[in-house]
């Protein structure tokens, strides 16, 4: 139910689906960084900042 959630409210930007479609997309995810963690609306299955594997 959380990632449903998720998915609901971050469906209007950038989810880290590698697609790259919108131009808020090459802000939160330049170059397609979140692919190196795998497949898939990555910003859903984990945190922005785990997907761009960013530290603190």
């Amino acid at each position: 139910m959380a990632q449903l959630q998720r998915t609901l409210d971050d469906l209007d930007g950038c989810i880290g689906c590698g697609c790259l479609s919108l131009r808020k997309c090459a802000l939160y995810n330049p170059g397609d960084r979140a692919a190196a963690n795998g497949a898939g609306p990555r910003f859903i299955l984990v945190s922005r900042k785990v997907a761009l594997n960013l530290q603190d």
